[in-house]
């Protein structure tokens, strides 16, 4: 569920409120490749989002996260996150008229839990980048900043520190976009020495503007990262892995209320501290249907089928072949007032 709000005070700036409610009970391996976890678990994740846009150079917003986990074989995993986050873009000059632009971003997490104070952590980020755009040809970014946990009684602090480099190109008549990024991140583990994680990743993206075939997509992303910060995990522990990943997607509008899409994913683990290594590959369709739309509300409904085959090299039995299909309704309510 999602609601958004929209405010304008004549041409000063826009004012943009949202809020999402998610909830439900998931397997507990629905982002989690490793096989040996089993089970279910309830949520909820509630997130409220204000946004601000100057009229001049400079935009910023706040948002605000709550997620409640409850497992239902593991108590001693159950645990209730708050998130707080702030961001602000600045363009140094008129915001079409220079191509410098310099962006904060602030965070911080605590995190509890039910029955594992030695799990508790207060999360603390900070970063601030550069960017240089050339009109709709090129740009180029350089973030730095670090994150910090700390861990309450028997828990082992942790220290990361990043750069990050990247930025994108558009190709043949602005039809082919690539965008290649580097991350290098150094850890401090409670004294324990730096170990280092580094990610590189290029993106291409292909508009054809053909008919039934609107986009083709490809991702690659190489390198070593750990369980507690990799975008695609959602779970408790700490590992860290070499891994690989990419895959192939494509977009087919078939009308202006109907579109469906494929997508081709291989994933590969190596674990430096668990043997649940694994090989992955699966193909995806989803299709989506706009069921009503207005300035005030819009709904959609949407389905999708999954294919998924996985091999593990230390453990063969864990080896599995998975069918999936579900079914998706979205509903957005949208107000918006001027004065």
């Amino acid at each position: 569920m999602a609601g958004a709000l929209i405010v304008s005070t004549g041409q000063a700036y826009q004012d943009k409120i949202v809020s999402t409610l998610e909830t439900g009970n998931r397997s507990i391996t629905d982002n989690i490749e490793d096989r040996d976890l089993s089970g279910n678990l309830d949520y909820y994740k509630y997130r409220l989002r204000y946004d601000r846009e100057m009229a001049g150079s400079t935009s910023c917003s706040i948002w605000y996260e709550r997620y409640y986990k409850d497992y239902e074989t593991s108590d001693n995993l159950d645990s209730t996150s708050n998130e707080w986050h702030f961001g602000m873009n600045h363009f140094v000059g008129a915001r079409h008229a220079v191509p410098l632009q310099v962006n904060v971003d602030l965070g911080f997490r605590q995190k509890d839990f039910k029955n594992s104070p030695a799990l508790e952590y207060d999360r603390t980020n900070a970063a601030i980048g550069i960017g240089y755009k050339q009109e709709s040809e090129w740009a180029i970014s350089w973030d730095n900043g670090f994150i910090n946990y700390a861990y309450g009684a028997g828990g082992s602090d942790q220290l990361k520190l990043f750069t990050k480099i990247g930025g994108w190109m558009k190709l043949l008549d602005e039809r082919l976009k690539i965008s290649p990024s580097y991350k290098f991140q150094t850890i401090d583990n409670d004294g324990s020495g730096d170990r280092s994680e580094n990610v590189f990743t290029v993106i291409g993206a292909y508009n054809l503007d053909a008919p039934y075939f609107e986009k083709i997509t490809g991702y690659y992303s190489l390198g070593r990262n750990d369980t507690k910060d990799y975008e695609d995990d959602d779970r408790e522990d700490d590992l860290h892995f070499n891994y690989r990943k990419w895959y192939v997607y494509t977009n087919h509008p078939l009308s202006g209320e109907l579109d469906t899409s494929f997508k081709y994913t291989q994933r590969r683990r190596d674990y430096q501290d668990s043997v649940n290594d694994y090989r992955v590959w699966s193909a995806e369709n989803v299709s989506k249907i706009k069921l009503y739309q207005d300035k005030t509300m819009e709904v959609k409904f949407s389905i999708n089928a999954e294919h998924k085959e996985g091999d593990y090299a230390n453990a063969d039995t864990l080896g599995y072949i998975r069918n999936s299909a579900g079914a998706k309704l979205a509903y957005k309510i949208i107000k918006s007032w001027e004065f």
